[in-house]
């Protein structure tokens, strides 16, 4: 069982790094590489677990679900959950279920906070523009 067992984990770490993509993430941002390993290892354990059932934010959902979700993670989902992550104002009390938490929602997450950055980008730099136009203006209604 053992010899399986270390085959079936290490051709798993080799899907996620190759595909899941937390070896270009790493190179990407090496100062990040510790929280990839992390999440890394936290994808691996799940995608490898025997279990029929696994507790996704206070709940208990089939293995098979949280599987099917997990090999779906890209890139930027992971990197959205490190940036998420160093945003929190305090650690979790639970640090192993809210990364969980975050890697299982953040398929359904990433594409609206994305979107609602950029139209919170956009809007800033709407407003500067205004108030750059209304100086200007100012300024020649003076002269």
């Amino acid at each position: 069982m053992g010899m399986g067992c270390d085959s079936d984990e290490t051709a798993t770490r080799l899907y996620v790094r190759e595909d899941i993509g937390t070896d270009s993430i790493c190179s990407a941002y090496p100062h990040w590489e510790s929280k990839v390993r992390g999440l890394e290892d936290l994808i691996v354990d799940v995608l490898t677990s025997r279990r029929s059932t696994i507790t996704i934010a206070g709940e208990e959902r089939e293995l098979n679900v949280v599987k099917g979700r997990f090999m779906k993670l890209n890139r930027f989902q992971l990197e959205t959950v490190i940036e998420n992550w160093s945003k929190l104002k305090k650690t979790p009390n639970n640090s192993r279920a809210y990364l969980l938490a975050m890697l299982f929602n953040v398929s359904g997450t990433a594409d609206m906070q994305f979107e609602a950055e950029c139209n919170e980008g956009a809007q800033s730099n709407y407003q500067k523009v205004a108030d750059n136009n209304n100086a200007d203006y100012e300024d020649f209604m003076e002269g």
